[in-house]
């Protein structure tokens, strides 16, 4: 009679462990693997496996130590007869990270589209406090020289570029024809520049469009900064209304005419102002629900001066009379400006469908009279007195306030 063989009628199991690096996910040797219930230890060879052979069926407790780990790692098996049970055994530090969300904004596609941030443009070296010239460091944007800042846009000429600061238009973006900008750098958030192939939101009329937005939100409850420098003053007051409302209030101003004017005025005895620029930028943001947001802003600048002058002669005899009173006298007035504001509501109906709608003012003004006597002389004869005068007269006001209506539908589709 023959007697079948042991693992015919096996009664116990088999235990295949492997220990890893939970830092590294590699096979880790030297490990003690010790089951608790049988006193039985080994250690991980070079490929981080253990072998317990002849284990009765049951639940067993492992527990696994290493000297590189200060904390041991435990884990449960169950043994089944004539069976191998693989256990998977890990040592090392388990960190659970924060749950960090990131939500961002999904842009249609645009042939020439760039986002940059108003930090990141006041960092530049050059640009010292005004972020739009900065933006000359970007392909394609140059100036026409080191002096003035009006931007040319893949060659295009100043004029063709459309300007935009909240969804309201700007229409005088530099002083002086680009000696700096009109808007104060500080409360710059981002500008979005499209070079080309932009949406039908933005026109047709232009060669390029600079979407400006200025920040509606601040870390603390108040921020202030004042900037005094040689050519003129610069201010920024802003704040938080409530928990999430926003208000900022910034200008500048030139000096040099408080500075030179009085002079030339004593100087000369005539009325004079000196050039000088001016701006200021007004925002309101408040959610007046959690899905209705209202933005009311205003901004404004100005270049203006105004000279007088005036010289005379001595009279002195003609022959067929006296002449006298022989004069010249000039005036040159100028004043250059815009100003503009916007309300603007921003409604999310659902979680697909969005609205942005704005109502804008914008004005641009231009006054420049000139008005000149190049000579004036009054001839005595007798009792009669002549009088010829010759003068230059040229005056061109422009005063064009355009009012505007957008709205903004979307729906997203995923």
């Amino acid at each position: 009679m023959t007697v079948p063989t042991l693992p015919l009628f096996a009664q116990t199991g088999t235990i295949e462990g492997t220990v890893i690096n939970q830092s590294t996910g590699r096979p880790l040797s030297g490990a003690e693997v010790h089951i608790l219930e049988t006193d039985e230890r080994q250690r991980s060879g070079a490929d981080g496996k253990v072998w317990f052979t002849g284990v009765s069926p049951g639940t067993y407790t492992l527990t696994i130590t290493h000297p590189s780990f200060a904390t041991p790692t435990r884990t449960t098996v169950e043994v089944t007869a004539g069976h191998t049970t693989q256990a998977t055994m890990s040592l090392g530090e388990v960190f659970e990270l924060e749950t960090v969300v990131v939500e961002g904004e999904r842009f249609p596609p645009t042939v020439s589209r760039k986002e940059i941030r108003g930090s990141e443009l006041l960092r530049i070296a050059g640009v010292g406090t005004d972020a739009l010239k900065g933006l000359t460091t970007l392909p394609s944007i140059g100036i026409p020289n080191d002096f003035f800042g009006v931007l040319y846009i893949r060659g295009s000429e100043p004029g063709s570029n459309l300007y935009y600061l909240d969804r309201t238009p700007l229409g005088y973006p530099f002083h002086w024809g680009g000696l700096l900008s009109t808007i104060s750098s500080e409360t710059i958030d981002t500008i979005d520049i499209y070079a080309g192939g932009y949406g039908a939101q933005f026109g047709l009329d232009s060669q390029s469009v600079l979407d400006i937005h200025a920040r509606d939100e601040i870390d603390t409850w108040v921020n202030g900064k004042f900037n005094l420098n040689i050519w003129y003053s610069e201010g920024l007051l802003e704040g938080r209304i409530g928990e999430k409302g926003y208000i900022s209030a910034s200008g500048r101003r030139s000096y040099l005419d408080l500075l030179i004017g009085p002079i030339a005025e004593r100087e000369s005895g005539t009325e004079q102002q000196f050039p000088y620029f001016s701006d200021y930028q007004l925002k309101l943001y408040y959610p007046i629900t959690e899905n209705h947001h209202l933005t009311v802003n205003a901004f404004a600048a100005t270049d203006h001066f105004h000279f007088q002058s005036q010289e005379s002669t001595e009279s002195r005899d003609v022959t067929l009379g006296e002449r006298e009173a022989d004069a010249f006298t000039s005036s040159i007035f100028f004043k250059n400006g815009f100003n503009g504001q916007g309300v603007h509501l921003q409604s999310n109906f659902t979680e697909n469908l969005h609205s942005h709608l704005s109502l804008t003012r914008s004005l641009n003004y231009l006054d420049i009279e000139l008005d000149a006597i190049i000579s004036q002389t009054n001839i005595v004869e007798g009792d009669v007195v002549f009088n010829t005068t010759e003068t230059a007269e040229y005056l061109l006001k422009v005063d064009v306030p355009v009012y505007s209506l957008r709205e903004d539908l979307s729906y997203d589709l995923c």
